[in-house]
């Protein structure tokens, strides 16, 4: 019989009894059940860091999907401005019309400069001498084309003046008989008035109809008692002069005889009702008559009246021209003043025209040599000692603007100092760029450097504000709900946002009047998507704040 024998571990082999056997076997299970809860708890602890490692992964992928730059408040110094460019302008620009024809003799070219006092155009002596010798005929035939009007117009005037005091006697005439008119008028509109004539004789019939009905009710009753009483034994016992007496007695009494007097009633009622419609309709008769009588005296006094102005204007016919005397008068005032404007402005130009201010020829009509019509333009004038620019602002802009605001504004280099002086209260078109609304500012003190037409460029100071809260203008968002800025929680790294209420702006800062505190962590600008709530990783020159963060945190 063979022998079980173990291979020894450290060489050889030995036989082994049932005892050792069974030893050996639950040695090996218990080492087999060893290993299995090894492999078990290595396996679930490569299992937890493997989802970590792809939690991590994703957290950090998904940090790296947007990056913020951060930034806290600051105390600072805020200016507004507005930039913009306009035209140079003169405030003061005269335009000046020939006075009369005339030989231009010289003239200042156009965009010549010219101090005050001195000749911008002067015409030939001859052709000046001319004119004002031309100005003074006509101003004489036009004087004695007035007198000669005047001319034997008394007898004439005097018959205006009777038809005019007949004229008014007629008015007084038709006012008082148009007086009587009205009254009897309101009279006979009393009566129409909501048919009210009608209505009554109306209301009349009605009643008339109900006392009618009643006397008809009344007798039909009294018929039928007398037909009963006839009937009755008593009265057929008696005799005839006995049932005379009865029927007598029967008809005085008793509901016979109520029904008598409601029959009388009836009838007086009628009676009573039918006067007053009759004397009604006789007043309102009565005032409609009148009313046409002294209607139509109003327009016979009317006819008067117009007959007597038809011949008041037939006479003012024969005054000449149809003018009165008072009208003739006045147009013979109004020629003179004309005269003598034309004949003012035309001794403007004796010794040339004369220069009243300091300024530039901005354009000529006539050159040496032309005769200047009358009436026609030869020179525009404009003033360097008053001048603005004009400039357009958009609706953003306008917001800002301020009647008196300074500015500083810039013409070729030079500086200069200004304020806005009006601001357009209508929108012009300003073709792709929209609507615009126009702008002056003027210019403090212009010097010969100062050229109409040139562009200029206005810094216009809107507000400023001192030692205020301000942030970077591009942190400040809005929404539906109104401004906010991003926030950021560095030990988190979460992203916030704060409802903030802003003051001042410049082009690069803007004051947060309420809603931040100096010690927030703000976003002033990403890449990417962010949202409240979610993750983002810093920018590398903001991962300081991330840093500071942890620190203080341990």
């Amino acid at each position: 019989m063979a022998r079980n024998k173990e291979i020894n571990l450290y060489g050889g082999s030995e036989e082994l009894t049932s005892q050792q056997k069974l030893e050996n076997k639950k040695k090996k299970k218990k080492r087999k059940v060893v290993r299995i809860v090894v492999f078990s708890i290595v396996g679930t602890l490569l299992l937890l860091i493997g989802g970590c490692i792809f939690a991590a992964s994703r957290a950090m992928k998904k940090l790296q999907s947007s990056t913020v730059s951060l930034a806290h408040p600051e105390t600072g110094d805020i200016v507004s401005e507005i930039n913009v460019n306009g035209t140079l302008e003169s405030e003061k620009t005269i335009h000046y019309v020939s006075p009369a024809s005339m030989t231009v003799k010289s003239v200042k070219p156009m965009g010549s400069y010219v101090k005050k006092g001195d000749v911008i155009i002067e015409f030939e002596e001859d052709s000046y001498n001319k004119a004002m010798r031309q100005l003074e005929i006509n101003t004489r035939v036009s004087e004695n084309t007035y007198n000669s009007q005047d001319a034997n117009g008394a007898d004439v005037r005097k018959k205006i003046a009777k038809a005019q005091s007949e004229m008014a006697q007629y008015r007084a005439d038709m006012d008082a008989d148009q007086k009587k008119a009205d009254e009897y008028k309101a009279i006979v509109d009393n009566y129409e008035k909501d048919n009210k004539l009608n209505n009554f004789s109306a209301a009349v019939q009605t009643q008339i109809a109900l006392e009618q009905a009643n006397i008809a009710k009344c007798q039909a009753i009294q018929e039928q008692m007398l037909e009963a009483f006839k009937e009755s034994p008593e009265y057929v016992a008696l005799d005839n002069e006995a049932k005379a007496e009865a029927l007598a007695n029967f008809m005085k009494t008793g509901e016979y005889k109520t029904l008598s007097d409601s029959i009388a009633q009836s009838q007086t009622v009628i009676n009573n009702v039918s006067k007053q419609s009759t004397n009604q309709s006789s007043d309102y008769q009565k005032a409609l008559t009148e009313y046409e009588k002294y209607k139509a005296k109003v327009d016979a006094d009317k006819a008067k009246v117009e007959a007597s102005q038809t011949e008041i204007e037939t006479y003012q016919k024969t005054l000449g021209n149809s003018y009165d005397r008072d009208s003739s008068n006045l147009q013979r005032e109004l020629a003179s003043m004309q005269a003598q404007d034309s004949m003012d402005e035309l001794l403007k130009y004796e010794h040339g025209l004369i220069a009243p201010f300091d300024g530039v020829v901005t354009m000529v009509g006539f050159t040496e040599g032309d005769t200047a019509i009358q009436g026609s333009p030869i020179i525009t004038f404009s003033s360097l000692e008053d001048v603005h620019v004009t400039l357009g602002v958009g609706k953003s802009d306008l917001e800002k603007l301020a009647i008196g605001q300074k500015a500083d504004i810039t013409i070729l280099k030079n500086k200069y100092t200004g304020k806005v002086a009006t601001i357009n209260r209508s929108a012009v078109s300003a073709g792709n760029a929209g609507t615009q609304i126009m702008v002056t500012v003027s210019v403090d003190n212009p010097d010969e450097n100062v050229y109409i037409g040139l562009d200029a460029k206005c810094n216009i100071l809107t507000a400023s504000v001192e030692g205020v809260m301000t942030v970077p203008v591009e942190a400040v968002n809005v929404d539906d709900k109104g401004e906010f800025v991003f926030t950021y929680n560095p030990s988190t790294m979460l992203v916030g946002k704060k409802y903030v209420t802003t003051g001042v702006s410049s082009e690069m800062d803007i004051e947060i009047v309420e809603g931040l505190d100096e010690k927030d962590v703000i976003v002033t600008s990403y890449t990417g998507v962010i949202e409240e709530g979610k993750m983002s990783s810093p920018s590398p020159e903001s991962a300081s704040f991330v840093t500071e963060a942890m620190g203080n945190k341990k």
